[in-house]
């Protein structure tokens, strides 16, 4: 009896060593369990790149007269996953923000004639951050508009200092904000060939000029980043003995270059500008079509000897371009090409 017994704790005890010796998990090795306080290394910090340090002239990518887009760039960080971009107008502390950027680069938009400190923060899932070197950079405003003086606009008969063939003209116009220097485009209204007259520091010039020649002349006024320019005078330059000057070109006044216009029963009116220096009497050859060179053919039409500055034109959808030849009783001059769009 007692040696039954023991064959049964034998045996039981023989189970229990084989159900422990199948298990699938080594009673001895521990399972691996990652360990929670456990972070990434901490981010480098990055090296800045543009706008440039200390950079007093910063043009931006215009939005308004008062706002511009400003791109900012700098390097990857080593261990860094994301940025914040940080920009503080230096006159009123306001701070602005781009956060959690993935990237090199970004845009903000910022207020024009103000001066910016910059800085951007690297980032990774530690709880460390790695500030960059903070730059500077000013942002340019826009340059105001001149108010033209002399030549007068549509003048007659402009004389000048005359030598031979030329003589000198004086243009003079009012100073403008926010500008460094000037440019004066002039354009012969006959030839149809424009001179850039760059760099002028103040708001007066004399220029040698061909005599017995229509002209227009326009300011644009300079800074380091922008530029604005003037409306557009004309004058005409008397030569020696000069018995007929030739008309200003026409100019557009209605529909105004680039204008989406409704017709009016399909037509829209068509209406220009145009004046001679010895007030002739003009008449007007308006030249419309849906070709841009005025190709020959159903795309081009021609209205000739009107003697009023505008005409009705029968128009569909689609873009037309149109022309005026001013001409007085021996002289003809053709106007710049205008266009606008029918809906």
């Amino acid at each position: 009896m007692s040696f039954r017994l023991d064959l049964k704790i034998i045996s039981t005890l023989l189970f229990m060593v084989f159900l422990i010796s199948c298990s699938t998990e080594d009673p001895g090795i521990l399972p691996q369990v990652e360990d929670p306080g456990t972070q990434p290394p901490p981010p480098s910090s990055s090296t800045l790149s543009l706008p440039a340090n200390n950079e007093d002239c910063e043009g931006g990518q215009g939005v308004s007269s008062s706002t511009a887009t400003v791109s900012f760039s700098w390097s990857a960080a080593t261990n860094a996953t994301s940025y914040d971009l940080t920009v503080t107008n230096t006159a009123t502390n306001a701070v602005s923000n781009k956060n959690n950027v993935t990237g090199t680069s970004a845009t903000l938009d910022l207020q024009r004639g103000q001066t910016y400190n910059w800085k951007v923060t690297s980032k990774n899932k530690s709880s460390s951050t790695a500030d960059s070197p903070t730059w500077s950079f000013t942002l340019a405003s826009i340059p105001g508009v001149s108010s033209l003086s002399l030549p007068e606009n549509d003048k007659a008969c402009e004389v000048g200092e005359v030598n031979g063939n030329v003589a000198a003209v004086s243009f003079s116009w009012g100073a403008a904000e926010n500008t460094d220097l000037y440019d004066i485009v002039l354009t012969n209204n006959t030839s149809g060939t424009s001179t850039t007259y760059s760099d002028i520091e103040g708001t007066e010039t004399s220029l040698e000029l061909e005599r017995a020649q229509a002209y227009t002349w326009k300011v644009v006024a300079k800074n380091c980043a922008n530029s604005s320019s003037s409306d557009e005078w004309q004058f005409y330059l008397a030569g020696e003995a000069e018995q007929n000057a030739a008309p200003f070109a026409a100019t557009a006044v209605s529909p105004t270059p680039g204008a989406t216009v409704s017709p009016t029963d399909g037509k829209v009116t068509v209406q220009w500008e145009a004046t001679d220096p010895d007030e002739d009497a003009l008449t007007y050859t308006l030249i419309v079509s849906t070709s841009e060179t005025f190709e020959e053919g159903d795309a081009t039409t021609i209205f000739a000897d009107l003697s009023e500055a505008s005409q009705e034109v029968e128009v569909s959808e689609g873009i037309y371009y149109w022309k005026v030849v001013a001409a007085d009783e021996s002289i003809s001059v053709t106007s710049d090409v205008f266009s606008f769009r029918v809906e």
